[in-house]
Formats: C-alpha cells, sequence, structure tokens
C-alpha cells in the first residue's frame, strides 16, 4: 500500500470504482451536442479535448491503479444512454 492509499484509507473504505468508458471520439461527439442545447461556452472542441488530456493525465492512473487491485467495474458508455441505464 503507498502513502497516498494509506491516508485515504483513514477517511474511505473504497469497495468499486464505477468507470463509465468511452471512446474520445465519442465523448467530444456528445459534449458537442450538449453545448448546442446548453448554453455553455466552454462545450467547443478545443476546450473539450483539453478536459479530456487532463482527464488522461490525472484521473485516468488511479483508475488504472484501482483496476490492478479489482476494484474497478467498467462499463461501456459506448453504447447508447439507454443501453447503459439497462
Amino acid at each position: 500500500m503507498d502513502v497516498w492509499e494509506k491516508v485515504m484509507a483513514k477517511w474511505v473504505d473504497l469497495k468499486t470504482i464505477l468507470y463509465f468508458d468511452c471512446e474520445e471520439d465519442e465523448l467530444v461527439k456528445r459534449l458537442l451536442h450538449r453545448g448546442q442545447t446548453s448554453g455553455r461556452s466552454d462545450d467547443n472542441e478545443d476546450t473539450i479535448k483539453k478536459r479530456l488530456h487532463v482527464f488522461n493525465d490525472h484521473s485516468k492512473p488511479v483508475i488504472d491503479h484501482y483496476s490492478k487491485l479489482g476494484k474497478v467495474c467498467r462499463i461501456d458508455a459506448n453504447r447508447p444512454v439507454e443501453k447503459i441505464t439497462e
């Protein structure tokens, strides 16, 4: 157990992480569509790609770490929303 895990273990008893696994192209497409209806000025392709880059640099390593421990439940989010929620 590394230092980070020891510190987190004081507050959290992590059982499972739900990870909605989706291809980057699909995420960009969905967020661009959201931008058409949300009025959010930051739902543009450049900003979306920057957000995904930050996620891949900072959050993805955490997912990978807990995957090795068998604590990640991956959900295929490339499917239609109705299928995902089933």
